[in-house]
């Protein structure tokens, strides 16, 4: 497992909600629903639009996992990311979690670390 993934988005790509890769851009737009849940469409250029994914950019695919899991009730908060850094330095000792299942623990939250835009 590796742990430098980088981040889906720049800070200007999460600002502008949407992102370029070569032909493709991925745009998300947010909107009320009426029972109170957030709405998300996720819009792409190019032939992705009316086709699988099988050959979109990694990239692409990245960015818009981001984008679609932001804000989602289903989603990754910067707080699930904290749980697994506490669990990590505080508790894993103490809970006899070591080795293996430790560095299965940070690929998790590097993963989804990847997947939520910086801090502020």
């Amino acid at each position: 497992m590796s742990d430098t993934i980088g981040a889906a988005l720049t800070p200007e790509e999460w600002a502008a909600g949407s992102a370029e890769f070569g032909r493709y851009t991925v745009s998300r737009y947010q909107y009320d629903c009426e029972d109170g849940g957030i709405g998300v469409e996720l819009q792409v250029s190019s032939d992705l639009a009316q086709k699988d994914w099988s050959h979109a950019p990694d990239e692409l695919v990245h960015a818009a996992a981001a984008l679609c899991l932001h804000g989602q009730p289903f989603g990754f908060t910067q707080d699930d990311v904290t749980t697994i850094l506490n669990a990590l330095n505080e508790g894993a000792g103490w809970y006899g979690v070591s080795g293996d299942t430790l560095e299965e623990l940070k690929g998790i939250m590097v993963r989804i670390e990847a997947l939520l835009p910086p801090l502020p």
